[in-house]
């Protein structure tokens, strides 16, 4: 059997909170926004599984959705998701954002969202989601 520490969601979640200060830092260094960018992207892929035997939302805080269906509450989804916005809005008249592939990463998000969805999970960047929504426009 699996060590619940391994299996548990929310440990997983938490795990990713520890770098937000950092990511923060990084963001502060010449040229370092949309590396810091691309890192809350790429550990935000790390804050859930996708094994088939254990789902991401495993043992989660649950709470009530607006729709009324048991939604899913993770300590690393509004951390990341208001770190993204803020980089996003100093990134967007740096020299370095025109490489950023917003279109890529917006695919790659949309993805996560949708099958973390399908969990409860409903929170995942979602502002991210609508930000670089409007800058792809």
């Amino acid at each position: 059997m699996a060590s619940r520490r391994f299996t548990n969601g929310d440990w997983m979640s938490q795990g990713i909170c520890k770098f937000i200060p950092e990511i923060e830092q990084i963001s502060e260094m010449p040229h370092g926004v949309v590396p810091a960018l691309e890192l809350t992207f790429l550990l935000g892929k790390f804050s859930y599984t996708t094994l088939a035997d254990v789902r991401p939302n495993y043992p989660f805080s649950k709470i009530l959705g607006p729709d009324g269906k048991q939604s899913f509450s993770r300590p690393s989804d509004p951390l990341a998701d208001d770190l993204v916005v803020k980089l996003v809005g100093k990134a967007e008249d740096l020299e370095e954002w025109k490489s950023f592939d917003v279109g890529k990463e917006l695919k790659s998000l949309r993805k996560q969202r949708e099958y973390l969805t399908d969990y409860g999970i409903t929170g995942y960047f979602s502002k991210s989601v609508d930000v670089l929504t409007k800058l792809q426009a």
